[in-house]
């Protein structure tokens, strides 16, 4: 990831609001020009979400995708030329996104596994993401007091 990130980007940082950071803080919010399509984005990076650093961006119209020469230009806007990212596509029947115009790169960073040895496999871990969630399907059995407390009457 690079960082700090160059003198134009930090011009387009989010510095008041629910998503604003310092200046030259790593993780914040950006509102940037593609000059691949001349179109506004909005960009979020969160950094080592859980072994992962992720960029999120969409169009500021959000009635859209971003196009691959828009990911691309964000792509080299945050990471190093050498650093591979990954967009992930959900498959329908596990995950829905609230934000369906939102995609979300995926830079592994390292971690430690249990015996203290570097992991830089697995999946990101997507579920957590903003903008996705697990749908969930459960197999309940019976009714137990412990499970399914009876809620107090109301009387």
């Amino acid at each position: 990831m690079k960082h700090p990130y160059c003198p134009a980007l930090e011009l387009g940082r989010v510095v008041a609001g629910p998503l604003a950071s310092e200046p030259g803080a790593r993780c914040g919010a950006f509102l940037v020009l593609s000059w691949t399509t001349n179109q506004r984005l909005q960009v979020i990076v969160q950094i080592d979400f859980l072994g992962w650093d992720v960029v999120a961006l969409r169009p500021m119209d959000r009635r859209r995708s971003p196009t691959l020469p828009e990911i691309r230009f964000v792509q080299r806007l945050f990471f190093e030329p050498r650093e591979s990212v990954a967009v992930w596509l959900p498959s329908e029947e596990l995950l829905t996104n609230p934000e369906p115009y939102v995609v979300h790169l995926w830079h592994r960073t390292v971690a430690l596994g249990n015996n203290g040895n570097p992991v830089e496999e697995g999946l990101p871990p997507f579920e957590l993401a903003c903008g996705y969630r697990v749908r969930v399907q459960k197999k309940r059995g019976p009714a137990t007091p412990e499970r399914d407390p009876v809620p107090p009457s109301s009387a």
